[in-house]
């Protein structure tokens, strides 16, 4: 098992009753812990997922609405990377642009 280190970010859990549904996640990364959509230290990388029986219901727009208003506060920017999905509407609500 590798060590994880410390946790630098914001996340949030979506539920259903008591059931976790979704979550999402920004988190600095620096060194080894870069991911795809790393951009600098001070840029943290979204990551979001949800079950599939609850995609496409706007719960993925909502959260990340939430993330962007909670991450305003703290960071210059968001790094947002897609590899395959249908996000094109939740990345313009987001804001985001293609590089």
């Amino acid at each position: 098992m590798s060590k994880v280190g410390a946790f630098r970010g914001l996340g949030l859990l979506a539920k259903d009753g008591e059931t976790p549904v979704g979550a999402l996640c920004c988190a600095s990364g620096s060194g080894d812990e870069n991911g795809y959509g790393y951009v600098s230290p001070q840029i943290p990388e979204l990551s979001i997922a949800l079950l599939p029986g609850y995609r496409k219901l706007g719960l993925g727009t909502r959260m990340l609405s939430t993330a962007i208003s909670m991450a305003c506060l703290r960071y210059p920017g968001l790094s947002l990377s897609v590899e395959c999905s249908p996000l094109g509407a939740c990345t313009s609500v987001g804001g985001f642009v293609s590089s």
